[in-house]
Order: structure tokens, then C-alpha cells, then sequence
């Protein structure tokens, strides 16, 4: 008899703890069938600069927040010049395609309704979570989706293995390529998941950053814009030449001149490559500015999101309509 009662407590005690946890990842991990986010309209973003590097030998290394300051790193190797021209994201499955993601919907629009979707990819060590709470205090109607990447890295997550001190361009480049796809394939899912306006937004930084690089020369079709955040593209997946001009996403990149783990200077040469191609790009500078981010490459972030994704959006309801920015 007392066997008997031991056991049904056990039970008892297994189904609370598993409802408890359950109701604790539905409110933030999306995964699988998608569930609607919560409308968290006019909630202030997390300072900025609060995202540093620290003082591993991993030259990406992504923490926040942190007091921690610039500290010199290995910079990348040189790129490689072997090129290669653009195509459409393939058809075939990608490992770990099923991301989990975590999701907002900002400016007090409705869930349901059709929005532009900002997608919106942390850095190595950084994790959905954290990143998505920059674009909470967006003043417009939007859609923002952050993938989480899928291999554990520290206390966050990595898309691509480059910790290593030993990391050769190919590795890089290998890994690139595989994270461009996998982050491609994964919008290109959640435009048929979710009522979307136009193409989506693409967003990251850090090594998000070098991932939305690499989705505008390899996939330029999918996406409306894109906007990487202190990242680069190595010269072998820059295309020798476009044949359709008319589906290259605008291109603007944010960068620290300062920038000793993913230089400038790299960055540079690549918007200038895009520009020799047809993209709309431009890179905008920050003197003095190391691998961080700061208050005003946020603002100027969130200006050209608004602007884009608001005012020179062809499928967004003209002014006045209930779903526009002041």
C-alpha cells in the first residue's frame, strides 16, 4: 500500500514539474508550430553600449552586458579570391533548419495582421533572448523574429565554429556559407509562417553581421533590405557579376572605425564591391568606435529600419492607414 502511494506521488510531482517548465518556454522559445508573441508596444531598448567584447582569444566573441573594454585580438586572415557567382537559396534540407526563435511584434500592432518582417541575427556567444530587446522600443508596426543559432557557445550560441586562435579563411568561409543558407531558408519559412508585407529585413551583428553580408551576395533576391552591424564578407563569396539589378536589396552597414576583430577596412572593400555590382549599399563609420555597439549606431539603425520597412515600403498602407507610424 505504501508502495503503492509513493509511486502515485512521484507522479504527481513529474506532472508538475513538467508543466511548470513547459509554460516557461512557450513565453519566449518559438519553435516548431509557431505561436503568436506578445504586443509589447513602447518598451525602452537596452542601452547599446552595453554590448562589448571581452578578453577571450576568440576574435567574435559576443558577451552583454558587460563593463569589460576593448582589448586587442587576432584580426581575420586575408581573404581569399577565388570567385563565385550568386544563385537563389537551394531547395535541399539544411541540418537544424527548425530554428527556435523568439518573436516580437512592436508599435501596438495587431499579431494577425500583415507586417514588415525585420529578421534579426545575434552575434557568437549572444543569444535571441538578449538581441531581440534592442528592437522592443520600436515606434512603428513590425515584425521581429531572432533566430537562435544552434550550437551552444559559452553562456550563448554560435552559428559557426571561429573561436579557434588557428581559424584558416576556408573554415570561415565554410561555416559562413552554411549559417547564409541556413538563416535564408529559415526567413524564407517564416514569410509563409506569418503574414508578412514585401520582403523581409535582414539584421545582425558581430557574426550575425558577416551571416547578413553574406545573404546579400549570395541570396540577394529574398530580402528587401539588409543591414550588417560591425561584420564582413570574405572576397571568395563576393559574385563576379549580377544578372537581375532590379532584385538587389538596399545594402547599408554600420562599422567602428576603431574595430581591431572585424576591421573596418574589410568591411569597406566589400560595400565598394557591392556598389561595382549594382547594390544600393553604403557603409556609414563611427570614429574611434571598437568592436561594439553604441547608442548611435542604434539610432541610426532604427532610423533606416523605420524607413524602410515604414515609408519606402511599396506594400505598406499609404499614410493615415491604421497600421503607420506617426
Amino acid at each position: 500500500m505504501m508502495n503503492l502511494f509513493g509511486s502515485t506521488v512521484k507522479i504527481l510531482w513529474i506532472c508538475v514539474i513538467v508543466s511548470v517548465f513547459g509554460a516557461c518556454r512557450s513565453e519566449t522559445v518559438t519553435s516548431g508550430p509557431p505561436v503568436s508573441a506578445p504586443v509589447e508596444p513602447g518598451v525602452a531598448p537596452i542601452a547599446a553600449s552595453s554590448y562589448v567584447r571581452d578578453k577571450s582569444n576568440s576574435p567574435l566573441h559576443d558577451v552583454q552586458p558587460s563593463d569589460k573594454t576593448e582589448n586587442s585580438a587576432p584580426v581575420l586572415p586575408d581573404p581569399v579570391t577565388t570567385q563565385q557567382p550568386p544563385n537563389d537559396p537551394p531547395e535541399k534540407a539544411v541540418e537544424n533548419l527548425n530554428l527556435e526563435w523568439v518573436e516580437r511584434v512592436t508599435g501596438g500592432a495587431d499579431p494577425e495582421a500583415p507586417l514588415p518582417l525585420i529578421v534579426a541575427v545575434h552575434g557568437l556567444g549572444d543569444k535571441p533572448e538578449t538581441f531581440i530587446r534592442v528592437f522592443e522600443g520600436l515606434q512603428f508596426p513590425a515584425r521581429v523574429v531572432a533566430p537562435r543559432a544552434p550550437t551552444r557557445y559559452g553562456n550563448g550560441y554560435s552559428w559557426f565554429p571561429i573561436g579557434a586562435k588557428a581559424l584558416n579563411q576556408e573554415a570561415l568561409v565554410d561555416g559562413l556559407e552554411d549559417a547564409a543558407e541556413q538563416v535564408t531558408l529559415w526567413a524564407a519559412r517564416m514569410i509563409r509562417k506569418r503574414p508578412t508585407v514585401g520582403k523581409p529585413i535582414l539584421t545582425g551583428y558581430s557574426q550575425g553581421g558577416l551571416i547578413a553580408f553574406a545573404a546579400a551576395a549570395k541570396y540577394p533576391a529574398l530580402f528587401q533590405a539588409i543591414y550588417p552591424i560591425s561584420g564582413l564578407l570574405p572576397a571568395s563569396m563576393l559574385p563576379e557579376a549580377v544578372d537581375d539589378r532590379s532584385v538587389l536589396p538596399r545594402v547599408r552597414a554600420f562599422h567602428g572605425e576603431a574595430d581591431t576583430r572585424v576591421p573596418y577596412a574589410e568591411a569597406s572593400k566589400a560595400i565598394a564591391k557591392l556598389v561595382s555590382l549594382g547594390y544600393d549599399a553604403s557603409i556609414r563609420s563611427y570614429p574611434n568606435v571598437p568592436h561594439r555597439l553604441t547608442a548611435a549606431m542604434w539610432q541610426d539603425l532604427l532610423t533606416e529600419l523605420r524607413s524602410h520597412a515604414v515609408s519606402d515600403n511599396p506594400h505598406f498602407p499609404p499614410a493615415g492607414g491604421t497600421n503607420r507610424a506617426d
